[in-house]
């Protein structure tokens, strides 16, 4: 009983202590609660407390979030002044650009960056074109080359090539004929014995070796001479090119999409006039039996239609008809090649017949149903006719 006794007294005294805490928490909570909010006041007492429970784990959420977005708010920050830097170390540099480009505005740059692309390039042909003069002299002084050229006359180019062509066929066959006759007097040479006949062979070979010598010397003139007067040729064929030819040239540019720059009149093995396209990429000479086939119908077409253009400027239109010309272009060149057709009519009616339907949506698409007008002939209209 003694010890039940005892137990009950400490539990009193924790009761106690407890409603005094109690009391005080009440007291605490009842102070606290006008200075968080007044309205609060008036709330029970287990309301108040869950309230205020409530907001305060409301107020350490936010307290987690802002030290959140106060970190990122630092790194942010840290980003941006990086970035200004950056900005800042651009803004030097192009303005260091704009001053060694003699520009007042940024957007200027590229426009003079163009001009300097475009003066290298243009420095870079003038070093090849020097580099080939020099090769055509021949070690002659570049100002006496270029003086001596200018003095050609045109329209006797072709006439001194063709006569010093003949000169260097001739001077062969002679060099062959002499390097023969060396040939033989030289076996005849070794039949002998140390005769005087022996010496009055080796004078004849020497006089035949020093007229071959000669004949060589000639040979070599004339060979650096038919260079020169080729090169002038084409200078002169360059500065006076055929309109027609620079016509289909625009034509033959447009319908291969590039591929060539232009054509150009050259001559074959033989002597002959001939054709050659230029490839836009290395500027390489091509013969017509080194193009495709429709490369081939490309390069008739452009000219085909350049020749009808200036006979149209001198005499009165008539109808161009053609018929499915456009069987080995692919669709890129067939829509480049409708658009000349278009071009022409505006100086004549052009009649294009075809049975592909996917060229009459090519020139839809693209052009508008406004730039042709369709005929659709039916199978019995054309088995009648």
């Amino acid at each position: 009983i003694f010890e039940k006794y005892q137990e009950v007294e400490s539990i009193r005294i924790r009761l106690r202590d407890m409603e005094a805490d109690a009391i005080k928490f009440q007291n605490e909570v009842r102070t606290l609660a006008p200075q968080v909010d007044e309205s609060l006041a008036e709330l029970p007492l287990e309301e108040v407390v869950t309230t205020l429970d409530r907001r305060l784990s409301q107020a350490e959420t936010a307290v987690k979030v802002r030290e959140g977005l106060v970190k990122q708010q630092a790194e942010q920050q840290q980003i941006l002044e990086q970035a200004e830097a950056g900005i800042q170390e651009g803004r030097a540099v192009l303005e260091e650009m704009c001053r060694e480009a003699g520009c007042d505005e940024y957007d200027q740059l590229a426009e003079a960056a163009d001009r300097s692309r475009r003066r290298i390039e243009l420095e870079k042909a003038i070093d090849d074109l020097n580099v080939e003069i020099t090769n055509r002299a021949a070690g002659q002084p570049i100002a006496e080359f270029i003086a001596e050229a200018e003095q050609i006359d045109a329209d006797s180019i072709e006439p001194q090539i063709a006569e010093r062509e003949e000169s260097v066929r001739r001077l062969e066959a002679e060099r062959d004929d002499c390097v023969r006759e060396w040939e033989r007097h030289k076996v005849e040479l070794e039949k002998i014995d140390g005769s005087a006949a022996a010496s009055e062979k080796a004078e004849a070979c020497e006089s035949l070796a020093a007229a071959m010598e000669n004949q060589l010397q000639r040979l070599a003139v004339l060979r650096v001479a038919s260079a020169v007067l080729h090169t002038a040729m084409e200078q002169y064929r360059d500065q006076n090119q055929d309109p027609v030819l620079k016509r289909a040239s625009e034509f033959f540019r447009e319908m291969t999409l590039n591929s060539f720059s232009w054509l150009q009149a050259d001559f074959d093995e033989s002597g002959s006039p001939v054709i050659k396209g230029v490839r836009q990429r290395d500027g390489q000479l091509v013969d017509v039996s080194g193009m495709s086939d429709g490369t081939c119908d490309q390069l008739f077409l452009s000219l085909r239609l350049a020749s009808l253009e200036m006979w149209l400027g001198e005499h009165e239109p008539i109808p161009f008809i053609v018929d499915d010309i456009f069987l080995n272009f692919d669709d890129e060149r067939a829509l480049a090649g409708l658009k000349a057709l278009i071009e022409l009519s505006r100086f004549t009616q052009v009649i294009l017949f075809t049975h592909h339907q996917h060229l009459v949506d090519l020139i839809r698409d693209s052009l508008g149903a406004g730039s042709f007008s369709l005929c659709q002939l039916r199978r019995e209209m054309v088995e009648e006719h």
